[in-house]
């Protein structure tokens, strides 16, 4: 309360606070009541090589995991998963695009590719060819950069229903 208490009169003050979705404006307006919040995403330059469709692999699932991966951005989960699949057998590959908070586990699953520059997002994309994205936030995201390059596949997308990334899912 004291945090949110340094604010108010600086926001309460502002002809708008602009929030990157309507998600965000609606913390916003909860937490500071009579702000004017203006819901205006970010700008999304998304690569027309990534939306040519290409159908799933008939054999093998490759699911991708794109961003940074910690605790709250739902490692835990991605971890018991690819155990999961394992033990299971299932015919499922994991990607993980980008870098993780810890080692996960050893497998023959999933592959780390660790740090990228988001420029070159679309190309690496386009290199591992997933069938499918994972989006496994254990928190509400305020926004999420990798989500507008993962729309532009195309592809199917899976998520944990909070925050910005249902929200834009939603509106897709």
């Amino acid at each position: 309360e004291a945090w949110r208490g340094v604010f108010f009169d600086h926001l309460i003050k502002a002809e708008r606070v602009i929030c990157p979705s309507a998600f965000v404006a609606s913390v916003i307006e909860e937490y500071y009541a009579g702000v004017a919040t203006c819901t205006w995403p970010h700008p999304e330059v998304i690569s027309s090589a990534l939306t040519a469709h290409r159908p799933m692999s008939q054999s093998r699932i490759k699911v991708a995991v794109v961003g940074a991966l910690s605790v709250i951005k739902g490692y835990d989960l991605l971890a018991s998963t690819i155990r999961h699949s394992e033990e299971a057998d299932l015919p499922i590959d994991f990607a993980i695009i980008g870098t993780t908070a810890k080692p996960l586990p050893k497998s023959t699953r999933a592959l780390v590719t660790g740090p990228y520059q988001n420029e070159l997002l679309p190309h690496i994309l386009l290199r591992e060819r997933p069938d499918c994205f994972l989006f496994l936030s254990q928190v509400p995201e305020t926004y999420s950069y990798t989500l507008p390059a993962c729309l532009a596949t195309r592809l199917p997308i899976g998520a944990l229903p909070s925050g910005a990334v249902e929200e834009r899912l939603a509106a897709g």
